[in-house]
């Protein structure tokens, strides 16, 4: 059973066991009760899954938006200023994420906030150089945010795993 603080197995083995040991070995697994945690239901958790596609669909908005705005600056300012929104974007997207509770499935939602706080990262830098007018840190930058996105997508295949799909 997977709980908000951990996963509890129980098992009855019976192999060659006397006779009876199988019920008496069930009905004492059923009296079980959690000390700490929130059992959760079976399979992906639809609370989540609705946040989690909700926060990327949004973070899709805008990066599709700030993301022309960033190929066609005029200037450095403009390239500037969409890089340091497209990093506000992706810092928000991983703190609407990062206190989720998700049993099991923590892990892969914790890579998920790591990779997006990784893509912030690497448009701050990417603003950065755009500021400073470094042509040289600027695809440097550039580099990064793109190995960002591809860590980033590939967390999805960690959530895939739990019953997650993102949309």
């Amino acid at each position: 059973m997977s709980t908000t603080a951990g996963v509890v197995l129980g098992v009855c083995v019976t192999r060659q066991a006397p006779p009876g040991l199988r019920s008496s070995c069930e009905r004492s697994l059923a009296t079980l009760r959690l000390s700490s945690g929130t059992a959760l239901p079976p399979g992906p958790i639809p609370a989540y899954a609705s946040k989690l596609n909700l926060t990327i669909e949004r973070l899709n908005d805008v990066r599709a938006s700030l993301g022309t705005r960033l190929v066609k600056a005029s200037d450095a300012k403009a390239q500037a200023a969409a890089a340091y929104k497209l990093a506000a974007a992706h810092i928000a997207a991983a703190h609407s994420l990062e206190h989720l509770n998700i049993g099991p499935a923590n892990t892969a939602n914790s890579a998920v906030v790591a990779a997006l706080d990784l893509s912030s990262a690497a448009y701050r830098a990417l603003g950065q150089a755009a500021s400073r007018q470094d042509p040289a840190g600027y695809g440097r930058a550039r580099a990064m945010v793109q190995r960002a996105a591809r860590a980033w997508k590939a967390t999805y295949s960690r959530l895939e795993a739990f019953g997650y799909g993102v949309s």
